[in-house]
């Protein structure tokens, strides 16, 4: 039994480019999680209680040049991903996956390790916890807020969504809300009225998964929803996921 650092599910770490969002085709490092099926946190344990998986360290798309054990320490990643990859190259470090603050401990260590390199960070995220997105916002550099509206109006949980976005700035974060064609946009408006975004960029990115398709959206359709969300933020922009589209890993 012995003391182990905070550690975390990581499925893959890759070179790749930006495929969505407002920094679409920038040269980026994504770290992806995988879920949180036990809890990674420090705590006195003995490593071979905790099964293994193994993950990939790809420094070109599609490739699998080294391997990795899941769960991994921040150290341990931090080692790997210098040893691997021309870090100076890239626009930033990017955190993705399931959802990466599932593993707050763990990027606690994580981001301190990059900053004390003045290495860019990332993270595209849906805020579970507002406590431990508390303790990590001021480490990042750059934010993608998911924003998950309330199916049906939610007072507490619109509260809780403003709270997380006050957090944050818009000269660093960026909103995201994945929308279908199908949907009443005018519900959406009336919950998003109710948050303290004017001063925000969205990014409105059409689901591509289940029934709704890129193909769901005309030019008339985009610019009437264009039209409506506009008068809520700073800048809006209609981005679909174009890795997708490219097949880009």
């Amino acid at each position: 039994m012995k003391m182990v650092n905070s550690r975390a599910e990581v499925s893959e770490v890759f070179a790749s480019i930006q495929g969505e969002g407002l920094f679409l085709g920038s040269m980026q490092l994504f770290i992806r999680f995988g879920s949180a099926t036990h809890d990674c946190r420090n705590k006195t344990t003995n490593h071979d209680e905790i099964p293994n998986q193994d993950f990939w360290f790809r420094t070109l798309p599609g490739t699998r040049n080294s391997r990795g054990k899941s769960p991994v320490t921040a150290h341990k990643l931090y080692k790997g991903i210098v040893k691997f990859f021309p870090l100076e190259q890239f626009f930033c470090i990017s955190m993705i996956g399931e959802e990466p603050l599932l593993h707050a401990d763990f990027l606690a260590d994580f981001l301190a390790l990059l900053k004390r390199d003045n290495l860019k960070t990332f993270v595209q995220t849906s805020v579970p916890s507002a406590k431990d997105f508390a303790r990590i916002v001021g480490m990042l550099d750059f934010i993608c807020l998911n924003i998950e509206l309330p199916k049906k109006e939610n007072g507490k949980e619109l509260t809780r969504l403003a709270s997380i976005i006050e957090m944050t700035s818009p000269d660093s974060t960026y909103l995201r809300l994945t929308v279908d064609a199908h949907e009443n946009p005018h519900i959406l408006l009336a919950r998003l009225a109710m948050l303290p975004i004017s001063r925000y960029t969205l990014i409105l990115q059409p689901k591509m998964t289940g029934l709704s398709h890129i193909s769901d959206w005309d030019t008339g359709t985009i610019l009437e929803w264009i039209n409506l969300f506009a008068p809520l933020f700073a800048h809006i922009r209609w981005i679909p996921q174009v890795h997708k589209l490219l097949r880009i890993p």
